[in-house]
């Protein structure tokens, strides 16, 4: 049984017993049996709340595919083995990757216009790559 947290219970049995008549529709509002039977359910319904919220499941965070490690929301790559995450970050290690292969950096200026022909000129190896890049990561 899961621990329900007794002052969270009660505060919303007590929203509910503020119940007013504006609230009553139809003969609720002439026949107090109907209005109290109205009352209950929305009691019962609001207790039903607390423990359905108490007994859900706690979100699990995302992990590496690659080591298991647990990430922060919006990383891109692993912080313990450096797997790309997407297929942007698996993008950018290979433009990373090719820029020390041929000794600059991802940011030189020639080296990026290289790269852009490359994308155009061959688009499915480029995606090749990249996707090389990102199902081994996830070996």
């Amino acid at each position: 049984m899961t621990d329900i947290d007794f002052g969270t219970l009660i505060t919303a049995v007590v929203d509910e017993m503020n119940c007013t008549t504006s609230e009553l529709f139809g003969d609720e509002l002439t026949d107090p049996d109907l209005a109290v039977k109205r009352y209950n359910r929305n009691v019962i319904g609001r207790i039903r709340e607390v423990f359905d919220e108490a007994e859900a499941p706690a979100p699990v965070p995302p992990t590496c595919s690659n080591c298991g490690m647990v990430l922060g929301e919006t990383a891109r790559f692993c912080s313990r083995c450096g797997t790309p995450l997407s297929v942007d970050a698996a993008d950018e290690l290979l433009a990373d990757r090719l820029a020390k292969d041929v000794g600059t950096t991802p940011d030189n200026p020639s080296f990026r216009v290289a790269l852009a022909r490359i994308r155009e000129e061959m688009p499915e190896e480029w995606a090749a790559l990249v996707q090389k890049i990102t199902v081994s990561a996830k070996v």
